[in-house]
């Protein structure tokens, strides 16, 4: 989706991954510094009472103006890390080129983003996958199939009525230990085990979302499509990014690219690559 933007560490000072408070005074001094283009605020607690923060990105950040809204996710699963210190760095990035870089100079006059950086805050602290209730969050949000009834996590819950409280254009969600994209319908439906490609009505605009920023950034790695349960490799290397939403390889049930608020939701894997 910014395909123009090279994240990275832009104090010069040394990587460190943020714990719960170190992130917690990295969102606060930032919304301080740059309170000209960023609102923070929090929408819920976690189970051991940790605030899930999401910090807004736009040029009137107090006011509502007609614009696309975008969402980023980080750290659902707590010990899937990668996501959450990218999207630190993606605000960084943000908000110190702004005025400098034409390019985010543009993005944040014309687009609203809203960045929660860990939807898990508890599970990273603890290592953990799961929350401390141990629920999966990404097995635990509203299903396209039937039968599936999960105790609605607090978390989850948090997550689903900001979402419900926005107008969100397009979301993603970031995830760790592979390379892929991630989108509806990311289960077999009545069709388990037979292959069955999960076509939603939106499919053709989720694969042109998921290839764009994929095929922009990861160049010169290229895409494995998976359709029907085969591989199909438009040319090899050594990293290869996968466009997933079909489930011979990877099914998941109940997960965030599923029917939340009916927003257009995807799933990013990340990993790093040499």
């Amino acid at each position: 989706v910014v395909p123009h933007v090279s994240v990275g560490v832009t104090d010069g000072s040394a990587f460190h991954y943020h714990d719960y408070v170190g992130l917690r005074g990295f969102l606060q001094n930032t919304a301080t510094k740059y309170s000209h283009i960023t609102r923070l605020f929090s929408i819920g607690k976690s189970v051991e009472d940790r605030e899930m923060f999401v910090i807004r990105i736009t040029d009137n950040p107090n006011d509502e103006e007609d614009e696309p809204e975008f969402l980023y996710v980080g750290n659902m699963h707590g010990d899937e890390t990668v996501g959450r210190e990218v999207l630190v760095h993606f605000i960084e990035e943000l908000c110190s080129k702004y005025g400098v870089d034409p390019y985010i100079t543009h993005l944040v006059n014309t687009t609203d983003i809203y960045v929660l950086v860990s939807m898990n805050p508890d599970g990273f602290e603890h290592r953990r996958r799961k929350n401390m209730q141990n629920y999966d969050l990404n097995r635990d949000f509203p299903d396209q199939l039937p039968g599936q009834v999960l105790p609605l996590q607090i978390e989850t819950s948090n997550v689903m009525n900001f979402i419900s409280s926005r107008t969100f254009s397009l979301g993603t969600n970031l995830h760790g230990g592979s390379l892929l994209c991630n989108y509806p319908w990311d289960n077999k439906g009545s069709q388990a085990g037979s292959g069955f490609y999960s076509i939603c009505p939106d499919d053709e605009l989720y694969k042109h979302l998921c290839l764009v920023p994929v095929t922009t950034i990861i160049s010169p790695h290229y895409i494995t499509i998976m359709f029907l349960g085969r591989l199909t490799a438009e040319r090899t290397a050594q990293c290869q990014p996968s466009l997933n939403s079909l489930l011979e390889s990877l099914t998941v049930h109940s997960g965030t690219s599923y029917l939340v608020g009916f927003k257009i939701i995807r799933t990013h894997f990340m990993e790093c690559c040499t």
